[in-house]
């Protein structure tokens, strides 16, 4: 649902360029094309097949989201394509991106203990699966309710997290 995304930033920031400046984006604009880019390839390409199990998603909300992801990089797209223009300093630029590169690394960092979260749920075993309401409670960071297995997120930021929904 978010592979739109990255693609219609691109064409779009690429068609309005060619309009706008008939020659190449300032390097600020190509610096954010390529950070909007590396961030939706990340969650479009590279989280899905590194999950090793998803949810099932409601039609209606995979809509919303395919609706947003295309609506949002057309927007975005036009005002880095020419439509606007950066106009902060170098030293602002700069940390502005490295704001941007600690967030990318913490937004990897807080997937992979997600993931080793779902890997570690799927050696337990789902304890009564078709009893609608049982709960089973197996330690404290681990619930099972309905045959599905709950844990509690350790590390990184999810240790300031004051209330989890689990408990």
């Amino acid at each position: 649902m978010e592979l739109p995304s990255p693609l219609w930033l691109l064409a779009t920031s690429l068609l309005v360029s060619t309009q706008v400046f008939h020659a190449t984006l300032p390097l600020q604009h190509i610096l954010l094309i390529a950070m909007y880019l590396i961030h939706y390839s990340n969650r479009a390409l590279v989280g899905p097949l590194l999950n090793n199990t998803m949810s099932p998603v409601h039609l209606l909300i995979w809509l919303l989201a395919v609706g947003f992801n295309s609506v949002n990089p057309v927007l975005i797209g036009g005002w880095l394509g020419g439509y606007g223009r950066v106009t902060s300093s170098t030293s602002t630029f700069i940390l502005g991106a490295g704001i941007w590169a600690v967030g990318f690394y913490g937004n990897l960092y807080h997937e992979r203990i997600l993931r080793g979260i779902r890997a570690k749920s799927d050696r337990i075993p789902n304890k009564d699966k078709n009893e609608r309401g049982s709960i089973d409670k197996t330690s404290d960071d681990v619930r099972v309710v309905n045959g599905r297995v709950y844990m509690i997120p350790r590390g990184g930021l999810f240790e300031y997290i004051l209330f989890p929904h689990v408990r």
